[in-house]
């Protein structure tokens, strides 16, 4: 737990905006986001240019909304290969199904879930 928030979450969206070199996130036990700011991050992240292959969502406050526009963003990155999500309590089964959804693409890299 980092204490990261809303404002701090953006600040790091906006920082990946330009790199290139990340490969692993680890956000993880952060339930000071709300939705207002994984809205904002994932919109930012979608404008990436980094190659990320893991992605550390646990202990968060992620759910509905969220989930969907993660998924979204996570179907364009090509090189994800793990995703982290356990206990995120507020994701919904609809939730659920959203994520399930990146790995019945046929061209998904995700390996671990």
């Amino acid at each position: 737990y980092n204490h990261i928030d809303d404002t701090s979450v953006v600040l790091l969206g906006k920082a990946f905006v330009n790199n290139k070199r990340l490969k692993a996130l680890n956000i993880g036990s952060n339930p000071e986001i709300t939705a207002i700011g994984w809205r904002d991050f994932f919109g930012l992240l979608q404008w990436s240019k980094c190659s990320l292959e893991s992605l550390d969502l646990s202990y968060n406050r992620i759910c509905g909304n969220d989930v969907a526009l993660m998924v979204d963003v996570l179907t364009n990155f090509s090189s994800v290969k793990t995703l982290h999500l356990p206990n995120n309590r507020f994701i919904t089964n609809a939730g659920w199904q959203r994520v399930s959804s990146l790995l019945q693409q046929p061209d998904s890299t995700l390996e671990n879930l």
